[in-house]
């Protein structure tokens, strides 16, 4: 009887270990975190993770292109320096990165990058 109560026991707390890892750790990234964009720590600057009232949207750079955690946005490849599986670089919430004329096409939410405001049409940089 002991046998099978410690066999039940073990079951029980390696189905609560699996089901904590299983998870997408993006799905708690921004618990205890200030609203704002940090670099994900486990993609190879590949995307950003954006925080927002705790909660955490994944977004993936377009083209080629690699987070930069210094700018806080999309940038070329040769500009960027990824610390792979560091702890994420917190970059500050910029208002003027969302005031753009064309909301649509260079929108926070979508991707962070430069955008030439001038340009007709308008284009990303």
């Amino acid at each position: 009887m002991m046998k099978l109560a410690f066999f039940l026991w073990f079951c029980f707390l390696f189905c609560v270990i699996g089901a904590s890892n299983d998870g997408d750790y993006r799905d708690t990234f921004c618990n205890f975190k200030n609203d704002g964009v940090y670099a994900d720590p486990y993609d190879g600057c590949k995307g950003f993770i954006h925080c927002h009232n705790y909660h955490a949207d994944y977004k993936l750079c377009p083209g080629g292109l690699l987070f930069n955690a210094k700018t806080g946005m999309c940038d070329w490849p040769g500009n960027v320096t990824c610390p792979i599986g560091k702890e994420a670089v917190f970059i500050e919430q910029s208002p003027s990165l969302t005031t753009h004329q064309q909301p649509t096409i260079c929108s926070f939410h979508q991707f962070r990058m430069i955008c030439a405001k001038a340009a007709r049409p308008p284009l990303l940089i």
